[in-house]
């Protein structure tokens, strides 16, 4: 099955499949890997929920990236392309053109050469919104310090990285074995390092782990709200249903677009949504991905959640459950979550 590939693609039709339209800001050359990446973003079942507002370059190639998968692990060969060009002005271009904007992700910031580092942190700030990158194909090479992820990252309200870039980016301050700090002292020195309000760590089916800064005037200029202050949230993944054939390819993005998502719903106003439910829900959007599940809205997820907080809290109370009782009618339950992995700390 062909899907819409690159950072923003991904996360674009994540969001879609959960209900949360969305834009994709790129540049593109005028190839037929253009044509087939915009036949993708427009996709039917994609609902109209995902807008492509791509340029087109004169002389340089749509990007491309090749991942081989081999036995233990997987490998990255990247060529920007077109996104060369791509620059501060296309952002402001794109949000001129938009109305409601209430978030901006960006991912491979790093690779960027003309949106990235100071440029990229001095435009942030200003755009008033939910802001979120994604830190992925962090080079072997890269280090805090550089310039060119930590200046964005300070002034970012989310960031996220798997396991192993969280690693490659803190490994001065990490023991001689890297692979024995926990995932939540991963999030927690990403946070700290970085300067971002919050940073997520993802390890696959070890799951995820949040951090919220600790330091008041960092939340305080940041769009989280303030009671989340230095909460840490470790959540599990969700096993696929039997028979699936797993398909990770995208289960980064999907779980940055469910974690987007979830902030939102708490921003307009959900004040029930706790930095561990925002975890849940976007490992569910994960699951999504990874399991090749049909959309389904991400607020039918969170009353699932919501429905077993308040079965296993009847339970820890003492009382009894009569399975056809649902104490919230409102709760759609025709969903069933899935059950979560066993995770290590």
């Amino acid at each position: 099955r062909a899907r819409a590939g690159g950072s923003a693609p991904q996360v674009a039709t994540a969001l879609a499949a959960i209900g949360q339209p969305s834009a994709v800001v790129s540049r593109l050359g005028r190839d037929g890997s253009a044509v087939k990446l915009l036949q993708l973003l427009e996709a039917p079942e994609l609902g109209g929920l995902c807008i492509p507002l791509c340029s087109a370059s004169d002389s340089l190639p749509t990007g491309n990236a090749i991942v081989p998968v081999y036995e233990n692990g997987r490998g990255c060969f990247f060529d920007s392309g077109a996104n060369r060009e791509f620059s501060i002005e296309d952002i402001l271009s794109a949000l001129w053109r938009l109305k409601n904007v209430a978030c901006i992700h960006i991912g491979y910031p790093h690779l960027l050469p003309l949106c990235r580092g100071p440029q990229l942190a001095s435009l942030l700030p200003r755009l008033n919104v939910l802001t979120s990158l994604d830190l992925n194909g962090v080079p072997i090479d890269a280090f805090l310090g550089d310039g060119i992820i930590d200046a964005p990252a300070a002034v970012t309200d989310i960031i996220h990285a798997n396991a192993d870039e969280a690693r490659i980016l803190l490994r001065p301050l990490l023991p001689s074995s890297p692979e024995e700090t926990t995932l939540s002292d991963l999030a927690s020195l990403l946070q700290q390092h970085t300067n971002s309000a919050l940073a997520a760590v993802t390890d696959g089916v070890n799951g995820a782990a949040l951090a919220v800064t600790p330091d008041i005037e960092r939340i305080a200029v940041s769009k989280l709200p303030d009671e989340w202050i230095a909460e840490t949230a470790r959540v599990a993944a969700y096993a696929i249903p039997p028979d699936t054939q797993p398909n990770a390819n995208g289960a980064g993005d999907a779980f940055c677009a469910g974690l987007i998502s979830a902030v939102l719903l708490r921003l307009d106003g959900d004040s029930s949504i706790t930095l561990d439910l925002v975890g849940r829900l976007a490992t569910l959007s994960a699951y999504m991905r990874v399991a090749s599940l049909p959309p389904r809205l991400l607020t039918d997820w969170l009353n699932d959640l919501r429905f077993a907080q308040q079965k296993a809290t009847q339970h820890k109370r003492g009382g009894f459950w009569n399975v056809g009782g649902n104490p919230d009618s409102s709760v759609d339950t025709t969903h069933s979550l899935p059950p979560e992995l066993p995770f290590s700390a």
